[in-house]
């Protein structure tokens, strides 16, 4: 997946998805549905509530995701994750390496992400493995904006 622009986009696949399963035979149209549903998808901000609040913020953020790096900037953050606002076309599901530095220059974080959501002006990203002298380093900086 070198080029990001020949992921297609959500509604393209909707679409095709329909096509195809429709065209299935009743008994595999109800196989795929019994496998579909034994698999829970995992939650997602548009499913649950937050659990952590956010705080506006406007910092810096380097990130890479499948051998391609970006920069951006994170519009909010919270305990668990962040809002980075970009272009790119970021599936949710992806996992990405964030490194970004507090606006107070005090920590310097090298972060893992998976995206879970992706709307028009970015990319919602939970972190994922993060360590607890980072959870306490986060809070800290959040006490602080």
């Amino acid at each position: 997946m070198d080029d990001f622009k020949s992921i297609p986009a959500q509604a393209e696949v909707t679409d095709r998805l329909i096509d195809v399963i429709k065209n299935l035979p009743y008994r595999r149209q109800s196989e795929l549905l019994d496998l579909l549903e034994k698999e829970k998808p995992e939650k997602t901000v548009e499913n649950e509530q937050r659990r952590h609040s956010r705080k506006d913020t406007l910092l810096p953020v380097d990130y890479a995701s499948y051998d391609k790096s970006f920069r951006d900037f994170i519009r909010d953050i919270s305990e668990g994750g962040v809002f980075i606002e970009t272009k790119q076309p970021l599936m949710p599901g992806h996992k990405i390496a964030m490194t970004f530095m507090t606006t107070d220059n005090q920590h310097h974080f090298k972060i893992n992400g998976k995206i879970v959501r992706d709307v028009q002006d970015g990319i919602g990203v939970k972190f994922d493995k993060i360590t607890s002298e980072q959870t306490t380093q986060i809070k800290a900086f959040l006490s602080r904006i």
